[in-house]
This record gives C-alpha cells, sequence and structure tokens, in this order.
C-alpha cells in the first residue's frame, strides 16, 4: 500500500509539470526570471524614442561587441545590436515575417546580401 501511494504521489507530481518551464528566446515574459536565459526585454532607448517590446522578449547575456551576427541560444538566434545604447541582444533568427509568430514582430533582414534576420518589434518609422 506504501509503495501504491509513494508511486501515485510521484506520477502526480510528473503530470502537473514543472515550476521551472521556461520562456525560450523570443517569447513573451513579464520578468527576467519569466525566461530560460534570464532577460526580459521590455523597452530600449531608439534613434525615434523608446523601443517597445509588446508582451515581452525573452533573451540572454550571451552577447557582445565580439559576436555581434553569430548565433545565440544555440543556432536558433542572432546576436544583434538593435539599439542606439550599444546594449547587444540575442533575438530570434528568421529569413521572413512568418517565422516570427508573435503578433506586432516581423524580420528584420540585415547586411547587403539580407540573408540574416531577427524576429523584432515591428516599427513604423514617423515621417
Amino acid at each position: 500500500m506504501r509503495i501504491l501511494l509513494i508511486a501515485s504521489f510521484i506520477l502526480s507530481l510528473a503530470a502537473c509539470g514543472g515550476s521551472d518551464d521556461k520562456a525560450l528566446l523570443g517569447d513573451a515574459c513579464e520578468v527576467g526570471t519569466d525566461c530560460e536565459g534570464l532577460v526580459c526585454l521590455q523597452q530600449h532607448a531608439w534613434l525615434f524614442g523608446s523601443l517597445e517590446f509588446p508582451g515581452g522578449y525573452c533573451t540572454n547575456g550571451e552577447c557582445n561587441s565580439g559576436n555581434v551576427g553569430m548565433d545565440c541560444a544555440g543556432e536558433d538566434g542572432i546576436c544583434l545590436v538593435y539599439n542606439p545604447t550599444g546594449d547587444f541582444d540575442c533575438y530570434l533568427r528568421c529569413l521572413a515575417d512568418e517565422e516570427c509568430s508573435r503578433e506586432d514582430y516581423s524580420c528584420f533582414l540585415f547586411y547587403e546580401d539580407r540573408t540574416q534576420g531577427a524576429c523584432v518589434p515591428t516599427i513604423v518609422i514617423p515621417k
């Protein structure tokens, strides 16, 4: 009987799922602890004022000036400087808007050959 109760308890814990489930790169977040990479972008200074990240954007601290354009978060991410403050962040890699599954986000292609891109907030530049 005791073994049955212990097994039942363990199975019920497994069925509930762990509280360690963390949001992945590019997922929505409210605070850094929501994210696997422990960083939740909400807002950045930007050339035209403030750049908002609708719903938050999970990233990590893997990027610096030495690895811009390189992989981060495995091969799923790319390191970019996407703001004038010089902050380096890891963004979800993409080549088309359809790869950015979140509303208010689109694929920003860069470099002259436009062969690399990142899912970032959709920007409407004021006239």
